[in-house]
Formats: structure tokens, C-alpha cells, sequence
């Protein structure tokens, strides 16, 4: 399973790269808290069937954009 994340600034490319970094922290920190919850236990279960090479992470990928027209580094073909 993959989620995308398209997300616009209108600052620098520099502070694109600040905001990618920090989207792509909180969606470690969000993957780290999600299986610590009992309420949890059932959809981790199906997450691991979906993503079983991963154990139930999905990858997420970033992809931004500034006003500029610079892409974030995820816009470049990466993902996380």
C-alpha cells in the first residue's frame, strides 16, 4: 500500500526541503505511536497482510512543489 502526499509552499526550495523533512518525520512518528495502541490491533493486523515485506508500514511518498516551480526531493522520483 502507498500514500501520496502532494503538498504545496510558497516559500523558498529551501523551505520545502524544511517542510518535506518534517512531513516525512511525522509520519514515522504517526507509524511508531499506531501499533503501541490496543485499538489498533485490528487494522495492524490487516495492514500486515496488505504490506507483509514491511510489517504493515505503508510507504509514503512526498511529493511537493513550491510556487517557484522547484520540486521537493520526493518530486523527484523519491519516496519514503
Amino acid at each position: 500500500m502507498e500514500h501520496w502526499d502532494v503538498h504545496f509552499c510558497q516559500g523558498s526550495s529551501k523551505q520545502l526541503k524544511i517542510n518535506e523533512r518534517t512531513k516525512a518525520q511525522t509520519y514515522a512518528d504517526a507509524w511508531q505511536d499506531f501499533p503501541q495502541q490496543e485499538a489498533n490491533e485490528d487494522a495492524l493486523q490487516q495492514l500486515r497482510e496488505l504490506n507483509n515485506t514491511s510489517g504493515g508500514d505503508s510507504t509514503v511518498s512526498l511529493i511537493g512543489m513550491s510556487l517557484s516551480g522547484a520540486f521537493s526531493e520526493g518530486g523527484e522520483g523519491g519516496s519514503h
